[in-house]
């Protein structure tokens, strides 16, 4: 089965279609990892290998929150400016 990673799925999506309706299968990657199959419509996708189990990231979470005065145009501009 043709591994391609997200990349060329998205610069080449006419090309990996007329391979699907060809009968083609694929397996897309995103950084090396197998995330999704493309199969024909009808067919049943092969069971990818779990890399990992999903877990809640703390990162989003930990970031302090910052309040600005004023609208957000004008915080913007003031960025801008101090370039």
């Amino acid at each position: 089965m043709p591994t391609i990673s997200h990349r060329e799925m998205r610069n080449n999506s006419a090309n990996v279609l007329r391979g699907v309706q060809e009968g083609e299968t694929y397996v897309v990657t995103n950084d090396g990892v197998p995330v999704a199959s493309i199969v024909p419509s009808g067919e049943q996708a092969a069971e990818l290998p779990l890399v990992r189990a999903a877990t809640a990231s703390d990162r989003i979470g930990s970031l302090t929150r910052h309040s600005i005065r004023g609208s957000v145009s004008e915080t913007l501009d003031e960025l801008r400016s101090e370039r």
